[in-house]
């Protein structure tokens, strides 16, 4: 019998292929020619008939030793896989997409909204490392409102082989936002009763989303609206509390004092914005500020 070596290392499939030569090439050495026998084949034209076991002798004792020889080793190297590997490679796919998705939930764990994250597969021909040191991991930007979408996080090994992957994903993020209660026409001004909260997967909503009803309360559509639509910053404007030729009560204080006359508005203006109104006494042109429906206070 022969004594089988200790491995210290995993074996490549040349040298499993090497060493099986070597070792079958001795024991067919130690045996008479006699003892083996070579199967013929005879192929037909649909298929191949029956192996027939048939005397060797037409082979020389050293041709028979090469010939099976090489077809073993070239038929262990085709069907060797490196089970090893490939399994070492499918725990570090999972390493990670957990490192990624544990850097998604930590980046909304403390909003308090509720969150679905989709991990996008990783291609299985991509070969990644396992990680021997904890994996890095970082968000790409977020944008304002951190109300996700597609998100791709960069994650980073920094071992003695150090590394780099880039994971995508789909995350859900649901929250409380102002929507309408009903049908509303462009240009019509939001009533208390036209706005509600319900919760909406904001990742999906182009905008500013608003969180309160009290914002939306008093403002102007720039376009229609159906029911349960999101009521966000850029479809809202502020009511035209003066228009151009209207008569406006105009306000000038400086300190204690406070003069109060009229004028006339040169331009439309909304509440906060500055519109130049010709007083009606002196003809004087001033710049004043829209504070209420038909007043404005002079700008000193």
């Amino acid at each position: 019998m022969h004594a089988i070596p200790t491995l210290t290392a995993p074996l490549s499939p040349a040298m499993l292929s090497g060493m099986f030569f070597a070792f079958f090439t001795k024991e067919i050495n130690n045996r008479p020619i006699s003892a083996y026998s070579w199967p013929s084949m005879t192929k037909k034209r649909q298929g191949f008939d029956s192996m027939k076991l048939v005397s060797t002798n037409i082979f020389s004792h050293t041709a028979v030793i090469n010939a099976v020889a090489r077809h073993l080793f070239a038929a262990m190297m085709l069907l060797w896989v490196p089970v090893s590997a490939l399994a070492q490679t499918s725990s570090g796919a999972q390493q990670l997409l957990d490192a990624a998705y544990q850097a998604l939930q930590s980046n909304w764990s403390d909003q308090g909204d509720r969150v679905e994250i989709e991990m996008a597969s990783i291609d299985p021909r991509l070969q990644i490392p396992v990680c021997q040191v904890p994996l890095e991991s970082s968000l790409n930007s977020l944008g304002s409102g951190n109300t996700g979408g597609r998100v791709t996080v960069r994650v980073s090994c920094s071992d003695n082989a150090p590394w780099t992957r880039h994971v995508a994903a789909q995350v859900k993020v649901y929250r409380e936002i102002a929507v309408s209660s009903r049908a509303l026409e462009r240009g019509a001004r939001i009533n208390p009763p036209d706005v509600v909260l319900e919760e909406r997967d904001v990742s999906q909503i182009r905008g500013q989303i608003l969180e309160s009803t009290e914002p939306v309360v008093g403002q102007v559509l720039r376009r229609s609206l159906r029911p349960g639509d999101a009521l966000t910053l850029d479809i809202l404007e502020a009511p035209t509390l003066v228009r151009r030729g209207d008569t406006v009560v105009l306000t000038a204080s400086r300190g204690s004092v406070s003069i109060r006359h009229t004028g006339t508005a040169m331009q439309d203006g909304q509440q906060g914005r500055q519109i130049p109104v010709r007083n009606d006494r002196s003809g004087r042109v001033v710049q004043a500020i829209v504070i209420a429906e038909g007043e404005a206070e002079v700008v000193f």
